[in-house]
């Protein structure tokens, strides 16, 4: 005679919120591409002594809803993960978003590094449908 014996585990029951860290003061305008965006992530991202990565969440009209910082990196790197980026934006519901990180010595020349991880968030927000300006 087989006994059975059956395990009874208890699991988090957990909800996802955004919450508001403060406020950032834009001029609401729409959002196209990047350039848009530029003079805006620069204030944010530029005076950080270290590597930061910043996602800029966009409803589907192209406007701005919210800004968060998905990594605090090292002197000369960030690390980047699609599942930082896209928490934000998924719980949001963003359409698209703009991401950007600093370069605290200045040379704003993006490396290999950066290029292809630009390529890899491209393809994570063809995955999830919201698109990388």
């Amino acid at each position: 005679m087989e006994v059975r014996v059956t395990l009874i585990k208890s699991i988090d029951y957990v909800s996802l919120k955004i919450i508001k860290d403060k406020k950032l003061q834009i001029d609401l305008v729409k959002i196209g591409d990047h350039h848009s965006a530029i003079e805006l992530l620069k204030s944010e991202l530029g005076s950080f002594d270290r590597e930061v990565f910043g996602v800029l969440c966009l409803d589907s009209k192209g406007y701005p809803t919210n800004f968060s910082i998905a990594h605090v990196g090292t002197l000369n790197q960030t690390l980047i993960s699609n599942r930082e980026i896209f928490k934000v934006a998924v719980k949001s519901n963003a359409s698209s978003i703009i991401v950007a990180h600093n370069h605290p010595s200045g040379d704003v020349t993006p490396s290999e590094q950066d290029i292809e991880n630009t390529r890899l968030i491209v393809k994570a927000g063809e995955l999830l449908g919201i698109n990388l300006l």
